[in-house]
């Protein structure tokens, strides 16, 4: 099996913690923005909100796409994307630090904290 560089692989478990890594990636921002907008609605700008619930929409595509894409078998492309071409998750909206004001959700598992 190939391996998420391109070499083969022995242990599937690696490409799986990759995959499940930039798919908790994605919901865990998409839920942050969602809950900034359920606990702070009123007091966020109209353009503000546009903005958080656009770049939760993203998000929420990513992994909707990269889970059709498991559906039918894990291409190359998908691979890129979750490393972000350099070894790291990539954020599918290129704004991943972009001025945040989310709601920071518990850690789920081990990792580094955002």
């Amino acid at each position: 099996m190939p391996g998420p560089d391109g070499g083969e692989s022995g242990d599937p478990t690696t490409l799986v913690a990759v995959v499940a890594h930039g798919l908790l990636s994605a919901a865990s921002n998409a839920r942050g923005m969602v809950t900034t907008l359920r606990l702070h609605w009123d007091t966020l700008e109209p353009d503000r909100r546009d903005s958080l619930l656009e770049r939760a929409e993203h998000h929420l595509a990513f992994v909707c796409e990269s889970l059709l894409d498991l559906a039918r078998g894990l291409p190359a492309e998908l691979t890129d994307a979750l490393h972000g071409g350099d070894g790291t998750p990539a954020d599918p909206t290129g704004d991943e630090h972009e001025g945040r004001e989310t709601h920071r959700s518990p850690q789920v598992g081990p990792g580094p904290a955002d």
